[in-house]
């Protein structure tokens, strides 16, 4: 697995988290950022600026049911849990904790 982006002690992965954070050593990241498939996008509408605009952002994002899309969040937040360091986590992960 090639890194995206790297440059110093910046490394930056390009992909599917589920396939790219196992391959990963663990106790080895000191900030993980992360933007998931939130799934969302189920036909419905939100106001931005004072209009209303659609909340579907693709088939990327749709939900599978409550059940599935809490297996897919737990897994990839498991997976970010086991490869913080200790030391980063001794200040207390509390949006990890579930």
């Amino acid at each position: 697995m090639n890194p995206y982006f790297q440059k110093d002690r910046f490394t930056l992965y390009h992909g599917n988290s589920l396939e790219i954070l196992p391959q990963l050593p663990a106790d080895s990241f000191d900030m993980i950022y992360a933007d998931p498939p939130y799934r969302l996008s189920n036909g419905g509408f939100t106001s931005e600026s004072g209009r209303l605009v659609s909340v579907n952002k693709g088939g990327w994002d749709k939900s599978e049911g409550v059940e599935e899309d809490f297996k897919f969040h737990k897994k990839w937040i498991s997976e970010c849990r086991r490869l913080f360091c200790r030391a980063a986590t001794e200040g207390g992960v509390e949006s990890l904790r579930y």
